[in-house]
């Protein structure tokens, strides 16, 4: 028969002649023995405690005595509670030191007492210290000297004093170079080429006065022979554009100093000149075989008119700004009976050319006297004045 391997009990199925009648006798029998040894199980475990089951200290024989005057995990302990220290004559600077079985306070130079290092005795510090100077040493008797001046020639290398004294924007001999005249902020004179925030490209010198870091003014001047001056001011903290205030055809003029009938923005004069008012047109445009004409709003026709062309741009060796009086009945050489006439009425000025102007063209007196010269038009405007007693 067939058995279990530890508790030995028959396994089904295998009796000699395999029948079930065999089985249950097999069965029946493994139940009673499963019996006995469950009842030998429960007899065993009878009184034992549960696996979480906890013990008072006091059911552990010997463990509270053992604990008893035990310290706590986190206990601390002062010097003073040392047996052997004696730390209450110590103070500041004091150590402890083993002195007959006991730790006593000893003072630091009582340890270590007051010594001193020959410099020979520290590798390569003599050698290092060769050759140096003192820490209050000077160079008078070579160089100038603290309270020396540049005028010392002697102690300069035989240089002038100018070729060491340091040019200063005010009183140098030559001006500061700059490369920005934002930086230009101290009393003195600058210059620099091409430096930003000039009043135009190339050389300009020029000269600053300060009040303060944010109230600054500044003349310039270009390096040509126009003599134009530029101005510009630093008003709380902000850099005003530059302004032309002299140079080639600039004129200025303050207008505490210039008549109330002087118009500066418009460049004319209307008004009462030793009981004469004289009034002068605006500039005019010019076409060819055409009556020109200006109300000049006096109510009444002038004493006389004058009518003159102006040059806006050089033209036949005439120069921005030359004057041309036509005012005149003119004949055009190459055309006999061709001309131009000024007239005037009490409401009104009139130019009139007829064939004096022949394809965009007029024809003048050069202005060195040599020949005539074709002029082009459109480099001209007419202009009138008008004369009333």
């Amino acid at each position: 028969m067939t058995i279990t391997p530890n508790r030995g009990y028959g396994l089904i199925g295998f009796g000699p002649n395999g029948w079930l009648s065999e089985d249950l006798s097999t069965f029946n029998g493994n139940l009673g023995k499963i019996d006995d040894d469950v009842h030998a199980l429960f007899a065993a475990l009878s009184g034992k405690r549960d696996a979480d089951a906890s013990i008072g200290m006091d059911k552990v024989t010997g463990l509270a005595d053992a604990l008893t005057g035990k310290a706590a995990v986190g206990h601390s302990h002062q010097l003073s509670d040392l047996s052997d220290v004696d730390a209450a004559q110590a103070g500041e600077g004091y150590l402890l030191a083993r002195q007959a079985g006991a730790w006593v306070p000893v003072s630091v130079n009582a340890v270590f007492g007051q010594f001193s290092v020959n410099i020979n005795s520290v590798d390569g510090l003599a050698d290092a210290l060769n050759g140096k100077a003192a820490s209050d040493h000077n160079h008078d008797a070579a160089y100038l000297g603290k309270t020396a001046t540049a005028a010392n020639a002697s102690r300069l290398g035989n240089q002038l004093p100018e070729y060491y004294a340091r040019a200063s924007a005010a009183t140098g001999s030559t001006a500061s170079t700059i490369v920005d005249w934002n930086d230009a902020i101290n009393n003195g004179v600058y210059m620099g080429s091409n430096a930003a925030h000039a009043p135009g490209s190339g050389w300009y010198i020029g000269r600053c006065y300060r009040h303060n870091d944010i109230y600054v003014t500044q003349f310039a001047w270009d390096f040509s022979a126009d003599n134009k001056t530029f101005l510009r001011k630093k008003l709380n903290g902000t850099w005003s554009p530059w302004t032309q205030i002299t140079g080639a055809n600039h004129m200025v003029f303050h207008p505490d100093n210039v008549h109330a009938n002087f118009d500066l923005a418009a460049g004319t004069y209307s008004g009462d000149v030793g009981g004469l008012t004289t009034v002068a047109s605006g500039e005019i445009t010019v076409t060819q075989n055409s009556r020109m004409s200006w109300s000049h709003g006096q109510g009444a026709a002038p004493l006389f008119a004058v009518a003159y062309m102006v040059c806006k741009e050089p033209d036949g060796g005439y120069s921005v700004g030359d004057i041309i009086e036509v005012t005149g009945s003119g004949r055009h050489q190459l055309n006999n009976g061709s001309g131009h006439v000024t007239g005037f009425t009490d409401t009104e000025i009139w130019w009139s050319n007829y064939e004096s102007i022949a394809n965009g063209t007029f024809q003048t007196i050069k202005k060195d006297g040599s020949t005539y010269s074709m002029n082009t038009l459109s480099k001209w405007k007419l202009k009138f004045v008008g004369v009333w007693a």
